[in-house]
């Protein structure tokens, strides 16, 4: 059972660098995103309306993608198991072999590369592929962001 009475607590500081975090992941999804900017759409009365809506809607989306991964990851590196100290004497079993330090490093390789390979797609599409591409990148997107969760989750909440 968990002592919530008696368990670590957040310090002055650690609202600041959870405040960090989050502005760190609200700015990489604003620059992923080109801060909204839709630079395919021809600059027409139509064009210029979806482009706002566009613009408040992918601000908005930013706001709560800092504040929901910046919270998970910051929280989840906070208070992962095992960051309470144990009492001097006490003996600990055998951990078993900890897969989660190799392939979290290895998804943020991956991701780093997914998002210069999809920079690079979108930068040259064409008419024929302007569905096809965005959707499959979007899709292995989705697939890389939740393998990262779960290795998170893996990670710091052991069963």
């Amino acid at each position: 059972m968990i002592d919530v009475e008696n368990g670590p607590k957040l310090k002055p500081f650690d609202y600041v660098l959870w405040f960090f975090t989050i502005m760190l992941f609200f700015a990489v999804f604003m620059v992923v995103g080109d801060f909204g900017n839709l630079g395919y759409i021809v600059s027409s009365p139509t064009g210029d309306y979806v482009q706002q809506l566009w613009g408040i809607t992918y601000f908005l989306a930013a706001i709560l993608f800092g504040v929901f991964m910046g919270s998970l990851v910051y929280l989840a590196v906070k208070f992962r198991a095992g960051a309470v100290p144990q009492a001097v004497g006490q003996i600990r079993p055998a951990q078993p072999t900890d897969y989660g330090k190799v392939a979290l490093p290895i998804l943020i390789i991956v991701g780093a590369v997914f998002v210069f390979v999809m920079a690079q797609a979108l930068g040259t599409l064409g008419t024929n592929s302007v569905e096809f591409i965005p959707g499959w990148l979007g899709g292995l997107g989705i697939f890389l962001l939740g393998a990262v969760i779960f290795v998170i989750y893996k990670q710091y909440y052991k069963d």
